[in-house]
């Protein structure tokens, strides 16, 4: 069963940090740690010399946990490893993770560090600094989703769900609005159902929702891209995949805090439901 009050979620324990005695200080090496995760970008370098122009290098950073990546830094064209942050210092540690083939880990880097609100800089040994900024993320959110809501009448023997649309058919002077039906069937070979619950989403079989409709039943619809193309990609790092899946936890999330207990909800193949002219 899916359940909608997921917590929130927690910075990872494993996240070393240096501490330095007394409540305050560990307060204040929690709130470093906490603020510095998440996904991080940035540049360095560039301007002219000797009549020549450097473009800047873009950087990225992603830390979550105890996990770090690196991407584009002066030090570190591309590293993935652990991390450790020493409050009482404004530094963090990187340890590098070995490399596959029995090659050994690259050294151990640290920058300084400096965070004001979504804004973080990190200085490395030499004294170049980086300033990166925060990109706006959240991991549990009550996320977007596209969805009909239709009267379902039945599903039949061969598994479609038939559904009932209306247009509006506005009549005489009077304009009194009468309501056409139009019927469609929607196939649910590569459906996925769930029905909402008082703690939740359940996931059950298309025969399962079959009991569940009678005559004129509303329903959720909604439709799962199968060829959909990514958006242009600007980053090492990270991947933008477009708009959440209809089926992702975040939206489920979303249909069971809006459906009342007992609403079926059907996501159903574009492509297995392009309209037939």
């Amino acid at each position: 069963m899916i359940r909608s009050n997921i917590p929130g979620t927690a910075v990872a324990v494993g996240l070393m940090i240096v501490m330095c005695a007394g409540g305050t200080a560990f307060q204040d090496a929690v709130s470093d740690a906490n603020a510095i995760e998440g996904l991080w970008s940035g540049a360095w370098g560039g301007g002219q010399r000797d009549g020549v122009v450097f473009q800047p290098v873009k950087a990225e950073l992603l830390i979550q946990g105890d996990h770090v990546e690196l991407n584009g830094f002066r030090n570190a064209s591309r590293l993935t490893g652990t991390v450790r942050v020493d409050v009482r210092a404004k530094r963090i540690h990187i340890t590098p993770t070995p490399e596959a083939g029995g090659q050994p880990a690259p050294k151990a880097i640290e920058y300084a560090y400096d965070i004001k609100a979504d804004e973080l800089t990190l200085t490395d040994s030499e004294k170049t600094s980086i300033s990166l900024q925060r990109l706006r993320v959240a991991q549990n959110p009550l996320a977007n989703a596209r969805v009909e809501l239709v009267a379902a009448t039945e599903i039949n023997k061969a598994g479609d769900l038939l559904v009932t649309e209306f247009t509006v058919l506005r009549a005489g002077r009077a304009g009194v609005n009468y309501f056409q039906p139009q019927e469609r069937s929607l196939k649910t070979k590569q459906a996925t159902v769930y029905v909402a619950q008082e703690t939740g989403l359940k996931k059950i079989t298309v025969d399962e929702a079959r009991g569940r409709i009678r005559s004129s039943t509303p329903v959720v619809v909604a439709y799962r891209p199968n060829d959909r193309t990514s958006p242009p990609q600007f980053h090492e790092l990270w991947t933008d995949l477009g708009s959440p899946m209809p089926d992702s936890d975040a939206v489920w999330q979303t249909y069971a805090r809006l459906l009342r207990p007992g609403t079926v909800i059907f996501v159903l193949s574009a492509r297995e439901n392009i309209p037939q002219p």
